[in-house]
């Protein structure tokens, strides 16, 4: 709060911005995201529902993918691609720690 305080500051954010927010997050609650959408209602949103802030080795596909959905978004939304209409309300990522193999825009580059 306060006129250097993130909360102050974040509807000035200018760039194209999406939002990640975790299911299991002990640390930044997801209440919190509801009022980042207030003050950007233009920014898309995911929840990453499986994973907490601290991202564990079982879920670092699901968070790598959600990340990958959200720069997505954002440059949908940059691009006209996107609406902003389209870009209220959190987008659900899916939790890919059961699967053997996940293809994500960062493993496809490495391959």
């Amino acid at each position: 709060f306060g006129p250097d305080g993130l909360w102050t500051r974040l509807p000035q954010l200018k760039l194209p911005a999406s939002f990640l927010w975790t299911g299991r997050d002990k640390l930044i609650p997801a209440g919190h995201a509801a009022e980042v959408s207030r003050l950007l209602p233009r920014a898309p949103w995911l929840e990453v529902p499986c994973s907490g802030h601290f991202v564990n080795f079982r879920h670092f596909r699901c968070m790598e993918h959600a990340m990958a959905m959200a720069v997505d978004s954002a440059r949908e939304l940059a691009d006209g691609r996107r609406g902003p209409d389209e870009a209220t309300g959190p987008s659900l990522a899916p939790c890919l720690a059961a699967t053997e193999r996940v293809t994500t825009p960062a493993s496809q580059a490495a391959a």
